[in-house]
């Protein structure tokens, strides 16, 4: 696992992601134990009708998000622990 500290940005290429939001459920319920996107710690935008973008992330040690992601669109970095939209 990647230490905290290590950790630089996020990178978010956006050819995968289809807008689920489920990497927001899944992080606020397994960080705050409620079932509220805005409590998330990842976001994702929707630019236009075909482009969605991850914008914001906490890079947690074992992100629930990554998991949660059901077309497996999310990889962390084993390097600096990133998490990227792939």
């Amino acid at each position: 696992m990647v230490k905290i500290q290590e950790r630089k940005f996020v990178s978010a290429p956006p050819e995968k992601c289809v807008g689920g939001q489920v990497c927001e459920y899944i992080c606020a319920w397994n960080k705050e134990n409620v079932v509220k996107p805005l409590k998330s710690r990842i976001r994702v935008v929707r630019l236009n009708p075909l482009v969605n973008i991850s914008i914001t992330c906490r890079l947690c040690e074992d992100p629930p998000c990554v998991a949660a992601c059901s077309r497996d669109a999310l990889t962390q970095a084993e390097e600096n622990g990133t998490i990227l939209v792939d």
